[in-house]
């Protein structure tokens, strides 16, 4: 009997990890979306800010959603060490004692509202921040660091240093975060105190929109910029990504082994040993 109950557990374990065929691998899934124009991927935490978005505030959540809404001026790839370029054009570039940094701008990508991106927005990113000690994500740093920051054309910002830093654009470089463009003309017509706006729904400067989320946390369905050209994203790759992007919460290593043997998972992150060997 015990040996019977064992191989009966052991069909089922089977049967869950035996993967599903296209057309039904979307049963599992939280949005009603065809599989084949999805991209699935791991969101390793339950959002406890659902339905906010400011992420220049402590606290806000950040996994994957910064990725697909938000820009920086730069990256720093992770694979080869070197930088690629966000919503900047160029390196930055310092005058001979390191106080002062100039950045020329990508003139060519827009928000997702169809406002273009410009040093406006650059200018009063640095500025908010500063004077508003309750966007504490970089307030300090900022604070710190920064004598002026002024606008010289369009395209260019010119930084004034309090000190000599040859390293102060690492503020604006993600390898996992970084200083986020604001967009001026929704920040500056904000009532009220801008730590406490939610920034929902996000006008993007990624080369996605929010189309959805979980009430509970658990996931966002994310839909691609009918307008992807007009991304730094875009504009790099040269091509479009999925039609949507879904993050989900799956659970531990085995839950999330599961989904991507049944083909409700595409990418996941932080697996144990034992889950990895099974995919």
């Amino acid at each position: 009997m015990a040996k019977r109950v064992r191989f009966l557990l052991f069909l089922v374990l089977v049967a869950l990890l035996i993967p599903s065929t296209a057309g039904v691998a979307q049963s599992a899934l939280p949005v009603d979306v065809p599989r084949q124009d999805v991209f699935i991927a791991d969101q390793i935490v339950r959002y406890g800010s659902v339905d906010n978005f400011n992420m220049w505030v402590n606290g806000v959540d950040t996994p994957n959603r910064h990725a697909l809404l938000m820009e920086t001026l730069w990256y720093a790839d992770g694979e080869t060490g070197k930088t690629v370029y966000g919503a900047a054009a160029a390196d930055p570039v310092y005058n001979k004692d390191f106080t002062e940094m100039t950045v020329k701008l990508r003139d060519n990508i827009v928000w997702s509202d169809g406002v273009p991106f410009s040093a406006d927005d650059l200018v009063y990113t640095v500025q908010t921040i500063i004077s508003n000690p309750k966007l504490n994500a970089w307030n300090a740093i900022l604070t710190q660091y920064v004598a002026k920051v002024e606008k010289v054309d369009n395209a260019t910002v010119k930084f004034t240093l309090k000190e000599a830093n040859p390293r102060f654009h690492y503020n604006f470089m993600a390898n996992w975060n970084g200083v986020y463009m604001m967009p001026k003309h929704v920040f500056e017509k904000v009532t009220g105190p801008l730590d406490a706006y939610k920034f929902n729904p996000p006008v993007s400067l990624g080369s996605y929109v929010l189309n959805q989320s979980d009430p509970n946390g658990n996931w966002d369905l994310y839909q691609r910029r009918d307008d992807w050209q007009k991304t730094s994203a875009g504009i790099i790759v040269g091509k479009p990504g999925p039609k949507y992007v879904l993050t989900i919460l799956y659970g531990d290593s085995s839950k999330k082994a599961i989904a991507m043997a049944r083909g409700d998972l595409d990418v996941a992150f932080d697996f144990d040993y034992e889950a990895s060997s099974r995919c």
